[in-house]
């Protein structure tokens, strides 16, 4: 399928001492194989194959890699996915990079989040509209309470903006059940003063909200905010 790379020439027969960017699951499987048998499986169709001799490939010879992401992502594997968008982004294909990261964060893979936040973070200027940003973190943000330090950025971004989405979010999170992104958004901004005046009251009752939704990271961070205050009976009612 393609030329073989010569970096891994001497490490065909071996086993492999390999540990995934974006799959340990990958990691545990294929560190018992030889680079020779990984390649056969990926010669034989094998996507998470595929994607090991890219990681393999990319430090010598990045369009190796580039390749067999690429063809382990037209296979709908999800890490294949990521690793392809990562190489288009590097590549500045931002588009089509940016489109593969969003399909497998939406698939629920932890580590697009994170490549997103990183675009976002670097690029997001140019890159992403304020709508963007907007639809990114509010889908993101239930799964990655980290997305949450993006609100920043999009509020220095557009202040008039941030302040229309704050005032959705207040429409909105009454009425969201079973999605605690809007309460999420509002807690944080409430406790950090983004947008708004700092009230710690206010972004207690949103954490509540949502983490009443079953959201992990909203109950800790209600147990955090009255624990600061030295109100352990409440924290843990």
């Amino acid at each position: 399928l393609l030329t073989p790379v010569p970096a891994l020439a001497g490490m065909a027969d071996g086993p492999l001492l390999y540990r995934s960017r974006v799959d340990l699951s990958a990691s545990r499987v294929f560190s018992e194989l030889s680079v020779r048998e990984i390649r056969n499986r990926a010669e034989a169709g094998d996507a998470a194959s595929m994607v090991v001799l890219g990681e393999l490939a990319d430090f010598a010879q990045p369009a190796g890699g580039i390749e067999w992401f690429r063809m382990a992502a037209e296979k709908g594997h999800v890490p294949g996915m990521v690793l392809y968008g990562l190489a288009l982004a590097r590549a500045e294909e931002y588009d089509s990079g940016i489109g593969l990261l969003e399909k497998a964060a939406d698939m629920g893979n932890i580590n697009a989040l994170g490549f997103l936040r990183m675009l976002m973070m670097m690029k997001g200027e140019t890159l992403f509209s304020t709508a963007q940003w907007e639809g990114w973190i509010l889908r993101a943000v239930p799964r990655d309470a980290t997305v949450l330090e993006l609100l920043y950025m999009l509020h220095d971004r557009d202040p008039a903006a941030f302040g229309v989405l704050l005032d959705t979010m207040k429409e909105t999170a009454a009425s969201s059940a079973g999605d605690p992104a809007p309460s999420l958004v509002l807690a944080f901004s409430y406790r950090n003063g983004i947008g708004v005046e700092k009230n710690d009251d206010e972004a207690l009752d949103w954490y509540r909200n949502a983490g009443d939704m079953g959201n992990g990271d909203a109950a800790w961070q209600a147990y955090a905010l009255l624990a600061d205050r030295g109100d352990y009976e409440g924290a843990f009612i």
